[in-house]
Parts: structure tokens; sequence; C-alpha cells
């Protein structure tokens, strides 16, 4: 009977072993999910840290991707080349006699010349909007296609307060630049029609524009940080 009670206790012994043994091994599993879950939870915040540090370094390099003056100028260049050249096809295709030729022409030139104007407006407010909205990037953009459509000293002013939001100093220094020689080179003969211009003729600034030129040029020279200003015509 002692024999029988001895080998009752020692099977319960063993099972009670067997039962710690296996709540041990369930700890150290739950441990192990825990540290993976910890480990794998540092995994997602490190990646969604990278993705940040990516995204802001993609912003910065497309904000200092800067489109010269000079590539404008001879972007809208193109444009004009190719509406004329798009007009004296069409001229050419009507078989037009040489005064109602030049007649239409004139009509055409005037409505494209008042199109372009609306929609080299309609640039500009968007981006006057967005500098508003503390977004010089975006103004910057629009600002751009505001001078291709119609190169004028208030969207270059424009473009190059936007420069000098952005800490991008050689743009807006180059900007400011370009409208203070067109104030010097404003009594300059223009191109004749046969002649393809390199760039556009920027006409000469407002007293307004060109003293807010000179004075951005003097900020962005000696990097004072002046308060922006949209480059609005006085």
């Amino acid at each position: 009977m002692s024999k029988l009670s001895e080998g009752q206790q020692a099977r319960e012994r063993a099972e009670a072993s067997e039962a710690e043994a296996a709540r041990a091994t369930i700890a150290e599993l739950e441990g192990s999910v825990e540290e993976l879950q910890r480990k794998l939870s540092a995994r997602g915040a490190l990646e969604r840290y990278a993705l940040r540090l990516m995204s802001r370094e993609l912003s910065r390099r497309q904000a200092a991707a800067i489109t010269s003056v000079d590539l404008l100028e001879r972007r809208a260049a193109a444009v004009a080349i190719c509406k004329e050249a798009a007009e004296e096809a069409a001229d050419e295709a009507g078989g037009r006699r040489r005064a109602r030729h030049e007649e239409t022409r004139a009509a055409r030139r005037e409505l494209r010349d008042r199109a372009l104007a609306d929609l080299a407006e309609a640039f500009f407010a968007e981006g006057m909007r967005c500098n508003g909205a503390r977004d010089p990037e975006a103004a910057r953009y629009f600002f751009e296609h505001a001078y291709v459509l119609q190169p004028r000293p208030k969207h270059l002013l424009s473009l190059g307060n936007m420069s000098l939001k952005l800490g991008q100093r050689e743009a807006a220094i180059e900007v400011y630049r370009r409208v203070v020689g067109a104030a010097e080179d404003g009594q300059a003969e223009p191109a004749t029609p046969q002649e393809a211009p390199a760039r556009p003729r920027l006409p000469p600034p407002s007293q307004k524009e060109l003293a807010m030129a000179e004075r951005k040029l003097t900020e962005a020279l000696t990097g004072e940080d002046g308060e922006g200003e949209e480059g609005e015509e006085g």
C-alpha cells in the first residue's frame, strides 16, 4: 500500500514538474512573442521614420530643382515662335490674298494675345492664392507659367520672391537682376519679325517694380530676410 502511495506521489511530482516546465515554456514563448512584437513595432517606427526622411529629402530636391530665368525665357520664346509658325501655316493652307492675310493675321494675333493675357493672369492669381496660403513652392510653379505665357516684370518679381522665401538666393538674385536690367535696356530696339528671338523682350518695370527689385536684390545679396512680396504692379 505504501509502495502504491509512493508511486502515486512520484507520478504527481512528475506531473507537477511537467506542468511547471510547460508553464515556464509558455511564459518564455509569451516573452518571445512580446519581444518580437516590440521589435516589429520598432522596425515599423524606423521604417516610418525613414519614409518621412525620404519624403523630406525628395521635397528638398524638388524645391532645389530651380528653373533658371534663361530657361524660362527660352520656353516663352519657343511658345511665341510655335504660334507664329502655326499662323503662317494656316494662312498658306487657306490661300488667302495678301491684304486679307494681313487683316486676318492681325485680328487673330489680337485674340491670341488677349487669351494668353487672361490665362497668364489666371496663373498669377492662383500663385497669389498659394502664396497667401503659405505655399511658396506651389506659388512659384504658377508664377513660372504666368511668366512663360506673358513675360511681365510682376510675374518675374513674384517668381524671385518665392525663390527667396524658399532659401534659393542665387535664383532670386538672377531674377532681380533681370528685372533691373530690363529697366536699363528698356529703350533697346526690338527684334525684327524675321529674327527669331533667343528670349522675349521683358517690358520695362514700373517705378514700384524697379524699386522692389533693387531692394530685394540687396536683401538677397546681403542675406537679409525681408518681408515677402508678390510683385504686384503699382
